[in-house]
């Protein structure tokens, strides 16, 4: 067995896997980080091969992957198998978490292979979430709206560049939607990199191999041309959104009665969760999510409950990201128009689907924490 330092994350659903049926029957598991890997690690599993035994190789992505217009595969993943060539690792079977049907393209034409890799899915039910996510199973479930404490009407949060948050954000302020809402919005454009690469970088003393490559645009039409060209975006914070934003829950949350998830990705081919969503289902508020086409449906199907008896969740079909990202403006739109009065009174006929994300979420992550020692939840951050 090899492995190396990880984000919490990563141990969480490794040691899930290694006490699942896939994982019996290999005398060799490695476990591999696809953002954090360098070549050192890819030294170790070849130094420690055996050849007579197929191997098994653990590849948790925590971050999205990217692609080329009109590619099968993303560019991670084809970096990722001319590596194992260069390394001359073969034979063995890949095991990709999973959040729903992620990647399955790019796993079923990385299968059409010479090498005797077998890349396959392993289906996780705790999309990517913070180290802290664990101290959330030592809370009670409290099924308190808080409503006492609602002052906004919804809650929107842009800390790092990606385009569909920049449209997101510049929409807002032209339709004036800012001052009177929970808002953040951040104009740095290179904090996109995660204080564990750093991390990993000064472990070995090397960089990781795989890079974060990221494209998130798209053929704009007229219109967030228009938007885009014609509306500057300036930083803003509601004083009320302390330093805690990236925590896998937060009180300010509590006044705000709609969650405006900006998720990672937008015009992608598949949905893709992160910390943002984990903490929309555990924030006991109705939410929209400004991601991928299909992701309301995804996770319904993980047995997460939405709310289109109060929004109109019609944007969530749409292919078209021009189309898409324009019916989500409309929406938050519509729900500005209402009253707080009126919105409080839709959040408390939610209030059962809420219970339910939050229990449901709740319980997932504690299934993760039991195969991990306490002294591990204990020094989470």
């Amino acid at each position: 067995m090899y492995t190396y330092r990880h984000n919490l994350y990563d141990k969480l659903i490794f040691q899930d896997f290694k006490q699942s049926p896939h994982a019996q029957g290999y005398e060799q598991i490695f476990l591999l980080s696809l953002e954090l890997m360098s070549l050192h690690d890819l030294d170790s599993i070849k130094e420690n091969n055996n050849v007579l035994n197929k191997k098994c190789i653990f590849l948790s992505m925590s971050e999205p992957q990217w692609y080329d217009d009109g590619a099968l595969v993303s560019l991670q993943l084809n970096k990722f198998v001319d590596l194992l060539r260069q390394k001359q690792i073969f034979n063995a079977d890949i095991f990709v978490p999973c959040f729903g049907n992620q990647y399955h393209n790019d796993l079923e034409i990385l299968n059409q292979n010479y090498y005797g890799w077998n890349f396959l899915q392993y289906n996780v039910d705790l999309p990517f979430a913070n180290n802290d996510v664990v101290k959330e199973i030592e809370t009670t479930h409290n099924e308190d709206l808080f409503l006492e404490q609602i002052k906004y009407k919804f809650l929107h949060m842009n800390f790092t560049h990606r385009m569909h948050r920049q449209l997101f954000s510049k929409f807002l302020i032209r339709e004036n939607l800012i001052d009177g809402n929970c808002v953040a919005i951040n104009t740095n454009n290179d904090n996109f990199r995660d204080e564990h690469y750093d991390d990993h970088d000064r472990l070995f003393g090397e960089e990781a191999c795989i890079p974060v490559n990221r494209r998130d645009d798209w053929s704009y039409n007229k219109k967030l041309l228009d938007l885009w060209r014609g509306t500057p975006i300036t930083d803003h914070k509601n004083p009320n959104i302390d330093q805690n934003y990236s925590r896998a829950s937060y009180n300010f949350c509590r006044l705000s009665v709609v969650y405006i998830i900006s998720e990672t990705v937008f015009h992608h081919p598949h949905p893709n969760f992160s910390e943002k969503t984990v903490s929309a289902l555990l924030s006991n508020r109705p939410f929209i999510i400004i991601g991928a086409q299909g992701s309301l449906r995804a996770l319904k199907q993980k047995g997460y409950k939405t709310f289109d008896n109060f929004i109109d969740e019609s944007y969530d079909s749409i292919a078209c990201p021009n189309q898409r990202l324009e019916q989500i403006f409309e929406l938050v739109k519509q729900i500005n128009k209402k009253t707080l009065s009126e919105l409080t009174a839709h959040l408390k006929d939610c209030q059962g689907s809420i219970t339910h994300n939050r229990k449901l979420m709740l319980n997932t992550i504690r299934k993760y924490t039991n195969h991990i020692n306490k002294e591990e939840i204990k020094n989470a951050s």
